[in-house]
């Protein structure tokens, strides 16, 4: 029952952060990876309302609680701005920012690291809550070689030692593509107590390290935190869910589930991207 309980607490406290923008603006880089011209696959960015191409988008989030969930978010018409036949099904508005869903609600959308092809969305006013990540996601023969490093943010919601935090602070995003793994690290961590609305910084890092590269996506990995972050007691957490997005892989975005509350006290519940 605790372990449930904390797990929807903290998914409803960043689903009202993601709602806000998750944060400050960021931006980020990506190095390494011997990248070259996309090739049979057509990428559009987001906001690219002169395009006459249909852009196929992909979601990653997470429930109200803490649930995973994935899958086809539908097809963008960029001319139209419709978005059909998928969870995300609607329209767009003009300024990128909502979908107004056909099934009641709408979703919330947010470039916290000011990407391309992907955005964080946040889903609200009709059945259960969802936040996470959509995208065009790279093709499978656009994937590069070699290693590539990427820049973002991060929005998470946490609870460490009974002290509840929402923060926000910089993701990086790792990948190997020779050895098909994916490191991802959260810092510069940043936001408030939620039990006393007191402001902190610098609380720690969290660590997912040798998440599993299949393709476009990566799941899984080991955690690990520093700082005033609890240690963790399980060496298997549920880790990342993410994918590369864009032309050549250019950016990534997924969620992040930490949770510890099975054999210690740390839990953290987030969604980043990165380019």
């Amino acid at each position: 029952m605790r372990r449930t309980c904390v797990i929807s607490a903290s998914a409803a406290a960043l689903l009202s952060l993601s709602a806000c923008g998750g944060g400050d603006e960021g931006s980020g880089g990506l190095s390494g990876g011997e990248n070259t011209d996309p090739t049979n696959a057509t990428y559009t960015q987001f906001t690219d309302a002169a395009s006459t191409e249909n852009s196929q988008l992909i979601y990653i989030a997470i429930d109200s609680g803490g649930d995973r969930t994935s899958g086809t978010a539908g097809t963008l018409d960029h001319d139209t701005f419709v978005i059909s036949a998928g969870a995300l099904a609607g329209l767009l508005s003009g300024d990128f920012t909502e979908i107004a869903l056909n099934g009641g609600g709408t979703a919330t959308l947010t470039n916290p690291s000011s990407t391309e092809y992907t955005r964080v969305f946040t889903t609200s006013g009709a059945g259960d809550p969802l936040f996470g990540v959509l995208g065009q996601r790279t093709e499978a023969v656009d994937l590069p070689n070699g290693t590539s490093s990427l820049g973002g943010r991060v929005s998470l919601s946490v609870s460490s030692g009974g002290v509840p935090y929402t923060l926000t602070g910089n993701a990086t995003v790792t990948v190997d593509w020779d050895a098909d793994l994916v490191d991802t690290r959260f810092f510069s961590l940043s936001g408030k107590r939620t039990d006393t609305d007191a402001s902190v910084s610098g609380v720690g890092t969290i660590r997912i390290d040798n998440a599993a590269l299949s393709g476009g996506t990566f799941t899984g990995g080991t955690a690990s935190t520093t700082g005033s972050f609890e240690p963790l007691v399980s060496a298997s957490t549920n880790g990342t869910q993410g994918a590369l997005f864009g032309p050549n892989a250019d950016e990534a975005g997924g969620t992040v589930v930490v949770d510890d509350t099975g054999a210690g006290d740390f839990l953290a519940i987030g969604v980043y991207t990165a380019e």
